[in-house]
């Protein structure tokens, strides 16, 4: 029994944990701007070959990636347009986040337990 709650509290500690650098990714560039989305890009090789690669894109792309892909999205607005529907996006992202979180949560609670 101690088993199964120790395996659910890994479990979403990590997912809480994933969801958590997401938005805080998210915080960070509506500061910085195309220096994240640049910094980001950096790491991610596009049309590659080599699995190595895809999977270093992949892991890039699983941890950094949905700030600087939603501001590259946001691009066609203006300066402080895009600031700001990023801040209200991220808000909106920490919320459902939270919600998610706790779904998983009680989805694992439900059976496992």
């Amino acid at each position: 029994m101690d088993n199964a709650k120790e395996t659910i509290d890994l479990i979403t500690l990590f997912f809480g944990a994933w969801l958590s650098l997401q938005v805080g990714i998210s915080f960070i560039t509506i500061f910085l701007g195309n220096v994240m989305v640049e910094h980001v890009e950096t790491g991610v090789f596009r049309n590659t070959k080599n699995p190595f690669l895809r999977l270093f894109t992949i892991i890039v792309l699983l941890l950094l990636g949905l700030g600087p892909f939603i501001y590259k999205k946001l691009a066609k607005f203006s300066w402080i347009m895009r600031r700001i529907l990023m801040l209200v996006i991220t808000l909106g992202m920490g919320i459902l986040s939270m919600i998610i979180y706790y779904i998983v949560k009680t989805v694992l609670h439900a059976v496992l337990l």
